[in-house]
């Protein structure tokens, strides 16, 4: 929740300063306030995702995984614009699944968050986030994976544990990964997993971490 109140908070005062500064114009009014009302409604829904959990009442439904990840990747638009991430995507666009898709797209914003954080806090000056999503068998696999510089050894294996954070108390509970385990791992009976990863991307090398999400289709 702090994610989309942070961006709603920083659209609402772009909006006020350009007032101020009489740079205000109606295209930038719309952008802000479709950008606060989509993180809005991402509130909504999450608030209502975590009622229904706990009431039992979750109902399971089919979606175009290639639609969960646009709705996704908008939510996170106005932070890859703040932080100068580029997101790269590579997915099969005939894939449908049967489960939970705010759930998910918890478990993708929970992700990026972490990867976000990596990036800008090792100044790393061009940002990736590459995104491939693939049927393999009869699962689907969603790879994410950042530029980074990756998880440091010590604590790679310690990520999903609950409360276990390397951020000061004011920025993070240690509750994302812990929570993205929990919902792929006994909401969907999948499985997520994170390594560290060497790879090549326009003739340049690069390392960051990994997150594999596997679904059974």
């Amino acid at each position: 929740w702090r994610q989309p109140l942070s961006v709603i908070a920083s659209a609402s005062t772009g909006v006020l300063f350009k007032k101020e500064l009489g740079t205000l114009n109606d295209e930038y009014v719309t952008t802000e306030m479709e950008t606060i009302n989509s993180q809005a409604q991402y509130i909504s829904r999450t608030i209502d995702d975590f009622r229904d959990f706990i009431k039992g009442d979750r109902e399971q439904i089919e979606f175009l995984v290639k639609d969960n990840i646009g709705s996704f990747l908008t939510l996170a638009l106005p932070v890859s614009k703040d932080n100068q991430i580029e997101v790269i995507s590579s997915i099969d666009d005939t894939l449908y699944f049967e489960g939970y898709p705010n759930e998910l797209i918890q478990c993708y914003m929970n992700i990026f968050n972490n990867a976000k954080d990596a990036l800008v806090q090792n100044n790393i000056p061009e940002r990736f986030v590459f995104i491939d999503v693939q049927k393999s068998d009869d699962c689907i696999v969603i790879k994410i994976k950042d530029n980074g510089g990756g998880i440091p050894k010590e604590i790679i294996e310690k990520i999903f544990v609950p409360y276990f954070t390397t951020k000061h108390q004011s920025q993070g509970t240690g509750l994302g990964l812990s929570m993205t385990y929990k919902i792929i791992s006994e909401g969907m009976n999948g499985k997520i997993e994170v390594h560290n990863k060497e790879y090549s991307y326009n003739n340049n090398t690069y390392k960051g971490a990994e997150f594999t999400i596997t679904l059974p289709m």
